[in-house]
């Protein structure tokens, strides 16, 4: 191929690596990156035939046309730098490809691919960035090469026309190759090691925030089944030193105490800021018993909760402050629109009475609906049924919660009957319905027997990952249940539901493996901090100690056990073998040096002209035949 065809290519495949950039910026619009690939497509067909439609000066104006209208995007539709500066690269990128006249054009051109790339470095955390960074890196790569030796033959060469020979093979695409991954690999190591600084710029509300149902301060009973049918991935979270789940976990998001019938409410929204330890860490409670540590990457979330397994003791992040409720429900300050990592400790069975409840708050877990008389008189024979005999407020609770989960059918589509409240419905008719209606039952009844209770709502179990080590929570995972306070044992977990409806959903290996692939991704790169390179540092200090400690070991075995010293005998085989080769070496090739590249390219040339060097001829003796002493330096 010629020059000006490697030119084209490398041109329009950098065009290729712009738009694969903005396609990950979620504000450019399908449709933009359909009229842009159908420009990209047409301009092509025009510069095979060098066609130019349109004079310099009125490129130079719709230019300034194009900016304006960027102007406009940004202040009046989308109102965010980085939507509007990507749709104004990708038009003006393809634009410019209708206009490549001069090197200046062609500079141009790949200065708004770069600008493309940042768009997309700014606002997306998908894997498929780094394959594009790649790409983007080895078309740079392979444009300065083109570019340079284009410039240096028409210095050199003024007078005679483009340089029309094929200069470049299979060669030079794999040292192209070679030379990117080389640069990639530089890169990451710069990245691992170059101290992190958690500020950004270019950070942008993330487009796809999660709206997450059951967690404001008013929930309507319902509001929770339709999530469930929701593959909506919401948090991953680490166990560290766990290859399992210690059990069925349940990650609270917040609590309501008001029923009134048919949703709940939040009365008290009091929130105070936890006290931070000298260790960094935010203290919500005192326990006797060993927590489990939970690392939690939080999706974007329309809420400002923070999830834990229950109950949660104490929190390690990054935050400036973080609130809690008097129910032990975690709060950042505002939504959190981009992914949240923290780390969180739980007792998931506590054993040290909390301390009680004053009367107010007792009041409040206390309290009841309205109900007809029927209504209630049917509620209070129902528990008298359940928990006759039971006298301890601890056996009464199982009872209430065992009767449920024999006699009750879980659905997502339950029956229901308008002419009667949701929770008579749930107990006398239908006797089917999902965990909000199971977990209303439970805390009424309990209420009923004079046991403080509260609803809770949150996720539930997940799916464990076992490529990644990790718990997979999705939407379809978002549970209700019951926290109930029992004397003596402090506030208690209760769940009410059969365990049809706490079950995982079905989840195929390969979507496994393509998940622990994002997690990883998002983890050791988008989320890469400084404790994380300190924990990096430290383990690559405690192996390094470790394997000098073995050589050391190893030469100083005893000279009459050399079976206890691999190590030596390993690297007196390997220094035997460096002699060995250097001595055949030695004694094949002594005296021989390597022929100087120039010559050989002579020796070619030359051949080609019909002098042809003999076998049995020295370089002199061949300088000589030849008449031209030089051959022969």
């Amino acid at each position: 191929m010629s020059l000006a065809t490697y030119r084209t290519a490398i041109t329009y495949f950098m065009a290729a690596v712009g738009l694969a950039s903005v396609s990950l910026v979620k504000e450019t619009g399908a449709a933009l990156l359909l009229f842009a690939l159908a420009g990209t497509v047409f301009s092509y067909l025009l510069n095979r035939k060098r066609i130019h439609i349109l004079p310099v000066y009125l490129w130079n104006g719709l230019a300034v046309v194009i900016f304006l209208l960027f102007i406009l995007d940004y202040v009046f539709i989308t109102g965010t730098l980085i939507g509007s500066a990507s749709r104004f690269a990708t038009v003006l990128l393809v634009t410019k490809l209708f206009d490549l006249r001069t090197s200046r054009d062609y500079l141009l051109l790949f200065i708004l691919v770069f600008f493309q790339l940042l768009a997309a470095a700014a606002s997306t955390v998908s894997p498929m960035f780094f394959l594009v960074l790649s790409l983007f890196i080895m078309g740079s790569i392979w444009a300065m090469i083109i570019f340079s030796i284009e410039r240096d033959w028409r210095m050199h060469n003024p007078s005679r026309p483009a340089l029309t020979r094929p200069v470049f093979g299979l060669p030079f695409l794999a040292g192209t190759v070679l030379l990117t991954m080389a640069s990639i690999v530089l890169t990451l190591s710069l990245f691992f090691i170059i101290p992190r600084l958690g500020a950004g710029f270019l950070k942008a509300r993330a487009a796809d925030t999660v709206k997450v149902s059951g967690f404001s301060d008013k929930v309507n009973l319902g509001a929770i089944g339709p999530v469930k049918k929701d593959p909506t991935v919401v948090m991953r979270v680490e166990l560290p030193g766990r290859e399992r789940p210690p059990a069925p976990l349940y990650f609270r998001g917040t609590s309501f105490d008001h029923y009134n019938g048919s949703s709940w409410q939040r009365t008290d929204e009091t929130k105070k800021a936890l006290p931070r330890r000298s260790d960094g860490t935010f203290k919500l409670r005192s326990r006797a018993n060993k927590p489990l540590e939970q690392v939690i990457l939080l999706e974007p979330l329309e809420t400002d909760l923070l999830f834990a397994a229950s109950f949660t003791t104490a929190v390690d992040a990054d935050f400036s402050y973080v609130l809690a409720d008097d129910a032990g429900s975690l709060y950042l300050p505002t939504m959190h629109y981009s992914r949240v990592e923290y780390r969180v400790y739980s007792d998931l069975s506590p054993s040290v009475p909390e301390e009680a409840p004053d009367g107010e708050t007792l009041r409040r877990y206390l309290a009841l609906p309205g109900m007809e008389r029927d209504e209630e008189e049917r509620i209070e024979n129902l528990l008298l049924s359940i928990i006759k005999g039971r006298t301890t407020a601890m056996d009464r609770a199982r009872a209430i919660e065992g009767f449920l989960k024999a006699n009750y059918r879980y659905t997502l589509d339950p029956r229901s009957d308008p002419s009667k409240g949701a929770l008579e419905d749930f107990l006398f008719y239908s006797k089917e319905g999902y965990c909000e209606h199971y977990a209303t039952a439970m805390a009424v009844l309990l209420r009923k027997a004079g046991i403080p209770s509260r609803l809770v709502t949150g996720f539930a179990q997940g799916s464990w990952n076992s490529f990644g080590n990790y718990l997979l929570v999705r939407q379809q995972d978002a549970h209700s249940w019951v926290e109930a306070y029992i004397p003596d044992y402090g506030w208690t977990t209760f769940d009410p539901t059969p365990s049809e409806g706490t079950l995982p959903p079905e989840t195929s290996t390969l979507y496994m493996y393509l998940d622990s692939l994002r997690w990883r991704w998002t983890r050791y790169i988008i989320h890469y901090t400084l404790s994380d390179q300190q924990r990096l540092a430290f383990g690559m200090d405690k192996r390094t100690r470790k394997f000098l400690s073995s050589i050391k070991r190893s030469l100083s075995s005893p000279p009459d056990r050399p079976d206890l010293n691999p190590l030596v005998l390993a690297l007196t085989a390997l220094l035997l073998a460096l002699v060995l080769a250097k001595r055949l070496s030695g004694g094949h090739g002594a005296g021989r040096t390597k022929t100087p590249a120039f010559y050989r390219e002579m020796l070619d040339i030359l051949e080609k002209r019909g002098l042809r060097r003999k076998d049995s001829e020295t370089p002199m003796e061949f300088a000589l035949r030849t008449g031209d002493p030089v051959v022969g330096k």
